[in-house]
């Protein structure tokens, strides 16, 4: 890969503006926290496109000069011209350089001082420095863009009443307010008051790559603030999780640049939550339809699309009850953190969750044996290492606990098991293949994710998997749509037309199959739509 396109450039450039972006908008996805090996790379490709534009720029200097010292000047209507006489200057007032020659570098402390001479002279004199001051700090070298950044952020919070458009252009370039290394840089008590003082300026956003990633909250903006209200909430109806992970991903600053006020984010927020209703409306009428299928008759249907309702809307009330408690006692700390670095345990967090799974294993075998063997002290055990697996195994994140309660609620009731030890087995496989998959241990570190499954890996992926490729589509689709999609596999039973058994696990996964389908085509045809519901009249909000 050549050098410009690690950097992102569409093309070889020699403008160093340009490359500078382009290197910063790499940087936000390259940290060399994560990947040093991929920070190294970017920035040795970096330092090889600055130099060779430099190199470019000074070779077309020399050829333009030798070009304009080889013609020879012009003999006829040559008119002598008076030299103009310079106007005085005061001592303390240093001109606008408008043009200065490129090999002339201004350092930052030099900068500074140009802008503090300039804005006595009024905003006229500004506006012209703007594109000067914008051209000198982009040939700026690498090296000295940290003290120039912590120069100017002094600048700013010093001066009052200083130009939008020199504040605009500060903060384009150093990107204070947008970059998470600034805090290194120039210190947190400077980024904070930066902060404080850039907070109302109208920055909207401007890079091709960001709009494209929010293009969804770009277009519910636009409807808002047109007042267009019913087809917002259609686009929001059928884009569903992809837009609920827009505005969950946008900070309250990229909300306020794409135009989110206050009054739009409210409504925003309310389209949403009738997007959801709207969505669970959708699912009803599809279990509606599919007991008049299986029962034939409409009373019938209408009696069992009443008891899955009820089941999907009071289902979840258990599960939420003990993710409470659960939340509770976990956030108390099972184990002392002083404890923990008294014992030297590290990573202590990631080993609870399989000690619980041990307790779930442990606990079904004490109730088999206080079964089997009517043994005294069998069954408080299997209690107790029941609770204490569960506060240790069930994940600390609500829709994840939803997630596998109802994965294991489907297997319990799918294939009719009446045996609490085999309970407790089904919730142990759904608990570990959970925390599989929030430990990202299924696949081999050196594997990509494009790379195929092994025969091992794909029995393992189709058998004690399950529960991590569930969890893997809710991490991805969201967890109404496995959740929605459980209580359709059940919807047979509650309905009183059961299946065998060994049709419980196809049933599921071809309903996660076609609500994944139906959610891509929805969100197609939501894209689709945009352009149409931008193109309307405007109405008053």
């Amino acid at each position: 890969m050549h050098d410009w396109q690690m950097l992102g450039l569409a093309e070889l450039t020699n403008d160093l503006a340009l490359i500078k972006r382009s290197y910063a908008a790499k940087l936000k996805v390259t940290r060399p926290d994560d990947d040093a090996q991929a920070y190294q790379a970017l920035r040795e490709a970096y330092d090889r496109m600055v130099a060779w534009a430099r190199h470019q720029q000074a070779m077309r200097a020399d050829v333009q000069v030798a070009a304009t010292a080889a013609e020879p000047p012009p003999v006829a209507s040559v008119v002598p011209v008076e030299p103009a006489r310079e106007p005085a200057m005061e001592p303390d007032v240093m001109p606008v350089p408008a043009e200065m020659p490129a090999a002339q570098s201004l350092s930052p402390e030099a900068l500074c001082e140009l802008v503090t001479r300039t804005l006595p002279q009024g905003p006229a004199a500004v506006e012209a420095l703007v594109p000067v001051l914008r051209r000198h700090l982009n040939d700026l070298p690498l090296g000295q863009e940290a003290e120039a950044s912590a120069r100017f952020a002094d600048l700013v919070l010093r001066t009052h009443l200083l130009p939008a458009s020199l504040q605009g252009m500060l903060q384009a370039h150093f990107r204070w307010l947008d970059d998470f290394r600034v805090d290194r840089q120039i210190g947190w008590e400077r980024t904070h008051a930066l902060q404080m003082a850039l907070d109302g300026l109208h920055r909207p956003v401007t890079d091709e790559h960001t709009l494209r990633l929010h293009a969804d909250l770009v277009t519910m903006q636009a409807l808002l603030a047109r007042g267009r209200r019913w087809w917002a909430l259609g686009l929001a109806a059928l884009l569903g999780v992809p837009l609920e992970r827009q505005v969950e991903a946008a900070s309250p600053t990229l909300l306020s640049r794409l135009g989110f006020d206050r009054a739009l984010l409210e409504r925003l927020a309310s389209l949403l939550t009738q997007g959801r209703w709207l969505r669970m409306a959708a699912a009803g009428l599809l279990v509606f339809g599919l007991g008049c299928v299986l029962a034939r008759d409409l009373e019938g249907a209408l009696w069992g699309t009443g008891v899955v309702a009820a089941a999907g809307l009071a289902g979840p009330l258990l599960p939420l009850i003990g993710f409470g408690l659960v939340y509770g006692v976990r956030r108390r700390k099972l184990l002392p953190e002083a404890w923990a670095a008294r014992l030297g345990w590290h990573r202590l967090h990631r080993w609870w969750p399989w000690v619980g799974v041990a307790s779930l294993l442990a606990a079904a075998a004490c109730l088999e044996a206080a079964r089997r063997f009517e043994l005294p002290g069998a069954l408080p055990a299997g209690v107790g290492l029941l609770l204490a697996g569960v506060v240790m195994a069930l994940p600390l994140v609500m829709e994840q606990a939803l997630v596998s309660a109802g994965l294991a609620a489907y297997f319990v009731l799918a294939f009719r098991v009446h045996d609490a030890p085999v309970m407790l087995l089904v919730l142990a496989w759904v608990l570990g293949g959970m925390q599989l998959f929030l430990q990202r241990v299924w696949l081999p570190s050196h594997q990509d994710a494009g790379d195929p499954l092994n025969p091992l890996q794909a029995l393992l992926t189709f058998t004690a998997g399950l529960p991590t490729v569930a969890a893997s589509i809710a991490g991805h689709a969201g967890h109404r749509l496995v959740l929605t999609a459980l209580l359709l596999a059940l919807t047979p039973q509650m309905m009183g037309r059961p299946v065998p058994a060994w049709y419980a696990m196809p049933l599921a996964v071809g309903a996660v199959s076609a609500l994944l389908f139906m959610q891509g085509r929805s969100v197609e045809l939501a894209r689709r739509l945009a352009p149409r519901a931008l193109a309307g009249r405007r109405q008053p909000a």
